[in-house]
């Protein structure tokens, strides 16, 4: 994590984000933070209630989804860490659409557990992709991720496990594909929430096994 220099961002509301690298790169990116973050913090709260969550925005690129150039990381229900990679172009729609998703994680982690089984984890990347996309509208980047037959029914055999690799599932590997997990979630939480005529930010408490129960009996 490359640091710097800690600068306060300002952004509306009441959460705290701070800019922690080379201050030279606020010259560049200064404007997206502000209204990329501004953005977020608005999307999130109209849909999530009030938060009380700190934000540190760090340079690093190898944290960041290189479509985007961002990257984010919900540490606990009261901080969340957003890296960006100061090579590339300034990105506000992809600071603010990183953003939400984590942001959902830490409502999320207030009443539900985000990653004590395989299942948790798939259902709260799931709910944070849909509640991204319901607020920003169009496809997320993970839709349209393959999803092989052999790999869908392997992850139903592991919903209960505690020590599953959760990279290879979520980023993918030489036999998985990139970003499988976040694309079976968000299938998973899009049919359970058609199925209950409800929107994501209403579901951030909804028990796992809820979500998983109709995926897990099918055979």
């Amino acid at each position: 994590m490359s640091r710097g220099r800690t600068t306060r961002v300002v952004v509306p509301g009441g959460t705290r984000v701070a800019f922690a690298g080379d201050p030279i790169v606020l010259d560049t990116w200064g404007g997206a933070l502000e209204t990329g973050l501004g953005l977020a913090l608005d999307l999130a709260e109209a849909a999530l209630g009030p938060l009380d969550v700190d934000v540190t925005v760090y340079c690093d690129e190898n944290d960041v989804i290189p479509e985007w150039g961002v990257g984010g990381y919900s540490v606990d229900r009261g901080l969340v860490l957003v890296a960006i990679d100061p090579s590339m172009p300034a990105n506000a729609e992809g600071l603010a659409r990183t953003l939400v998703h984590e942001l959902h994680h830490t409502r999320r982690r207030r009443d539900a557990s985000l990653g004590a089984t395989f299942a948790d984890v798939l259902v709260g990347e799931g709910l944070a992709v849909l509640v991204e996309a319901e607020s920003f509208g169009g496809a997320p980047l993970f839709d349209g991720v393959d999803l092989p037959p052999v790999f869908v029914d392997e992850t139903r055999s592991l919903l209960d496990a505690r020590d599953v690799d959760r990279g290879r599932w979520l980023h993918g590997a030489a036999d998985v594909p990139r970003y499988f997990g976040y694309a079976l979630g968000h299938a998973l939480c899009r049919e359970f929430a058609a199925s209950r005529h409800a929107s994501a930010a209403s579901l951030a408490a909804v028990p796992t096994n809820d979500v998983v129960a109709a995926f897990a009996s099918r055979t």
